[in-house]
């Protein structure tokens, strides 16, 4: 990426979904703010790339850094970084993901220490009605976690809506505000969101879980939670809202 800029060649028109994108460089290379529907994709570092290469935000705030819809996003190997401003010109996310699927395989995403008026987090995933990832998808609906190191000031995982799978395997998770953010369907019929967690360690100073709801989810089932081999450093175990 020295000579190539990575946002210029994700937003051409012209690849396929499904497409990998193998990311070399010898320093930090600066994208601004994506939006993709209906096409996936892969974006991977090669083998051996040196600790000052990674990829950071540039652009207007507010904006996440990437926006996904009706596709699915894997990030292996990846180095992405938000830096410490206390106001504005930094992602309200890093990645916001609706009616999709997001992995982060061996991946470092790390947000800001200092406080700022805009970042709310790392990952926004959920659903909403409307169009979504086909039946045949292998990934429908998916958030994946596996052998990654998240950290940020606010939030690092907020899940939102119905019919789902988040998995959180041999991973750290750490925010001063909350790890993991649920806010459940409202909808009576909706299906669970179903959580696992494996061997994976996380840290909050506000809280490691936050589940907000309304007085209509004694109705039903919203979420599921399944918990193996995992240590937790915490102020506050679980907020209720």
């Amino acid at each position: 990426l020295d000579q190539v800029d990575l946002d210029k060649e994700l937003k051409k028109p012209n690849w396929k979904s499904g497409s990998r994108f193998l990311l070399s460089g010898t320093k930090p290379d600066e994208i601004s703010p994506l939006t993709l529907e209906g096409r996936s994709l892969t974006i991977e570092f090669a083998d051996n790339q040196p600790p000052a290469f990674r990829v950071q935000y540039r652009g207007s705030p507010k904006d996440p850094l990437f926006t996904i819809s009706n596709a699915s996003i894997k990030l292996k190997n990846v180095r992405f970084h938000l830096p410490n401003k206390t106001r504005g010109a930094l992602p309200s996310w890093m990645l916001s993901v609706s009616n999709g699927s997001l992995v982060v395989e061996g991946s470092s995403l790390t947000g800001p220490y200092a406080a700022n008026d805009v970042h709310q987090g790392l990952i926004h995933w959920g659903t909403r009605e409307g169009r979504t990832l086909g039946e045949t998808d292998p990934l429908r609906h998916t958030l994946l976690v596996d052998s990654s190191y998240l950290r940020t000031r606010g939030t690092v995982v907020s899940v939102s809506g119905s019919e789902g799978r988040v998995e959180i395997d041999g991973s750290l998770l750490a925010a001063q505000g909350v790890c993991l953010d649920y806010q459940f369907s409202s909808v009576a019929e909706a299906l669970p969101i179903r959580t696992e967690m494996m061997r994976s360690t996380l840290a909050a100073s506000e809280a490691v879980f936050q589940i907000r709801g309304t007085p209509d989810d004694q109705l039903s089932r919203r979420g599921e939670f399944f918990m193996v081999g995992f240590f937790m450093s915490f102020e506050n175990y679980v907020t209720l809202c």
